[in-house]
């Protein structure tokens, strides 16, 4: 068998691990994209609550509801610390799945280059062999 034709199954391997390496990089370019989502929902949210707190205070609200905003305030200070902590776990994911893409895709690239210059070889060495036999076949007609 043509070494070409024995580079096909590292070829397709490469391929299917370069495609896989695709979804995982989209994937995980998703889980970013909704968790900066929901980060700024969480930033919203809490800023529409500062602004209420500060409605509050200038209505004449009772302490008990303003400590109450305050406590909610001070929650979703905690879970945005924690949202954007994930964020950035999120953008460590995304930075070593786009690492692992670029890996498989030169892989696929490198077998594919070293699979053409086999063909080209394998072509060559055929133009050469049927030179030499027509080379033949002139030498024996100039000897007849």
């Amino acid at each position: 068998m043509k070494k070409s034709r024995r580079m096909n199954s590292l070829l397709k391997l490469a391929k299917n691990r370069e495609q896989d390496a695709v979804s995982l990089l989209n994937r995980t370019r998703q889980e970013l994209d909704e968790r900066e989502g929901q980060l700024k929902e969480l930033q919203q949210f809490q800023r529409d609550y500062i602004n209420r707190l500060g409605s509050l205070g200038g209505n004449g609200a009772d302490m008990r509801k303003i400590n109450e905003y305050r406590h909610f305030i001070n929650q979703l200070s905690g879970a945005i610390t924690m949202q954007g902590q994930l964020l950035a776990e999120s953008r460590k994911e995304l930075a070593l799945k786009s690492q692992s893409w670029r890996e498989a895709r030169i892989d696929s690239r490198v077998i594919g280059n070293y699979q053409e210059r086999c063909r080209h070889q394998e072509h060559q060495a055929l133009l050469k062999c049927e030179q030499k036999e027509a080379d033949e076949k002139a030498q024996q007609m100039k000897s007849k």
